[in-house]
């Protein structure tokens, strides 16, 4: 049986919710199987087979915040069924190259999220495996070329098929060790996956400093007030974040100042982890003065 606990990609969050023996209904599981980016798209398959056979269509409509949506009149366990055959069909691909094209690039993951994001040396080659080769190629040259800091980018590999209609195409993500994380296809016998909002108990109050979980460094941030509780019963915050709502402190790389927000690029709720002030780089040493300054308000 797979250990639900281990898809929480946050070692402090992870921990917490261990210690304090959360329960996760088979809904929240299958969502944080989903958002996990450290367990690959096999250990995601594997536990997501075990969760659909262990509990009913009932069990699966068990949600606590925010009540489940049923969307087109479909179970909340169909879309987690959805998501297994939108995996599984992106896998029959790679092992298909009739008609198909496959474009292969590096994509800079401090950008992953912002409106331009920098795609690296592009190419396209007639199999996955052809472009999934080219991709390790690439990310040793980049590693070799800056072995000071861990390789900050992801591997992207998207199917276009080259006939019509186009019945099914499929980007792939791999992590910066060339793990294959995540599949989006799409095409006409692609139907709705995983898309539900729940919360996760957090360990972290105001005035935390928090840095994401995979020690890139990219993103710090001070927690500006206490974890609303009752965020999510408010029908108007249904804005997908994996976790109950934290405000953060940040500091704006662009323009120097300091902004307070709900949601802060590359800082997911459930990749949070605690960072101590002596792991703060100097650039960031700031957030402990307005730490100071949000315990004294």
């Amino acid at each position: 049986m797979y250990d639900i606990y281990s898809f929480i990609d946050s070692e402090t969050i992870r921990d917490y919710n261990r210690l304090i023996k959360t329960e996760f209904t088979p809904l929240e599981q299958a969502v944080i199987i989903k958002n996990s980016e450290k367990t690959t798209v096999y250990e995601k398959l594997s536990a997501w087979k075990e969760l659909l056979s262990a509990y009913s269509e009932k069990d699966f409509q068990t949600a606590p915040l925010p009540v489940e949506r049923l969307r087109n009149g479909r179970s909340n366990k169909k879309y987690i069924e959805n998501t297994v055959k939108e995996y599984e069909a992106g896998l029959s691909l790679t092992e298909k190259s009739e008609n198909y094209i496959f474009n292969a690039y590096l994509e800079d993951m401090m950008n992953r999220y912002g409106d331009e994001n920098i795609c690296t040396n592009e190419q396209y080659f007639s199999s996955y495996k052809k472009a999934y080769d080219y991709l390790c190629r690439l990310r040793k040259k980049y590693y070799l070329y800056d072995d000071t800091r861990p390789n900050h980018y992801y591997g992207i590999i998207i199917a276009l098929q080259l006939d019509e209609p186009k019945k099914l195409e499929a980007e792939y993500t791999l992590d910066n060790s060339m793990r294959l994380i995540d599949i989006h296809c799409r095409g006409k016998d692609i139907d709705d996956g995983i898309m539900f909002n729940i919360t996760v108990p957090m360990p972290f109050k105001k005035g935390d400093i928090v840095r994401n979980y995979d020690g890139l460094c990219k993103r710090y941030a001070v927690i500006s007030q206490n974890i609303d509780e009752d965020y999510y019963n408010d029908p108007e915050n249904d804005y997908g974040i994996f976790g109950k709502a934290i405000h953060y402190h940040c500091i704006d790389d662009y323009e120097d100042k300091e902004t307070v927000s709900t949601w802060y690029w590359d800082m997911f709720p459930l990749m949070l982890e605690f960072c101590p002030d002596d792991e703060l780089p100097e650039n960031e040493s700031r957030l402990i003065r307005l730490r100071e300054e949000l315990l004294n308000d």
